[in-house]
């Protein structure tokens, strides 16, 4: 067992993202992903919707927060780094989220549409970023797109409806070739 777990009726439960960044130690991250994906594994269950890949850029929102590794585009990297290499190695399929990102978000999208207002540099250098990094590093099998509304990207459609961003900028631009999942249909936004 993990020292970053605590034990409850033969499952473990571990830190947030947030919880795991604040050790400062990133092999954290991947021994929680490897334990579970040894508890899904033994579940049968082969494929997850983690890691958030979301930069934490609005301390205020309600729903990312402390599921978000960092505020830092590189600790988001290296912790999600950690994190994919574990559930790859563990034989657990990672969907990262939420693409191109929900961390500068204000209102939790369970409850209706969050518009973000970022210049098209910012998303696509810090938001983007960890995305970038670890499809070419071969780390992503599948990533699952969000309902918010970036005006810069798409004046429209949310990222999951958007063709602009789903497959002008996630498949053309950074040459993703897995799968795209979506955050649940039933949700407000």
């Amino acid at each position: 067992g993990s020292s970053a777990a605590i034990r409850t009726g033969g499952y473990q439960l571990f830190p947030k993202p947030m919880g795991l960044r604040a050790t400062g130690d990133s092999k954290l991250a991947y021994e929680v992903a490897r334990a579970i994906a040894r508890q899904m594994k033994s579940a049968g269950i082969n494929w997850l919707h983690s890691p958030v890949l979301d930069i934490n850029s609005n301390p205020d929102n309600p729903s990312i927060n402390t599921r978000a590794y960092s505020d830092r585009v590189e600790e988001v990297i290296e912790y999600a780094r950690q994190t994919c290499i574990g559930f790859k190695e563990g034989k657990l399929i990672a969907a990262a989220k939420h693409f191109p990102g929900d961390g500068g978000s204000g209102r939790d999208g369970h409850y209706g549409i969050t518009v973000v207002h970022f210049d098209k540099e910012t998303i696509l250098n810090r938001e983007i970023q960890p995305y970038r990094v670890l499809i070419k590093e071969g780390l992503l099998p599948s990533i699952m797109s969000c309902h918010v509304l970036y005006p810069a990207l798409d004046e429209e459609y949310v990222g999951t409806l958007s063709k602009r961003i789903l497959t002008g900028i996630l498949r053309e631009e950074l040459g993703f070739e897995g799968v795209i999942t979506t955050d649940s249909m039933t949700m407000g936004a």
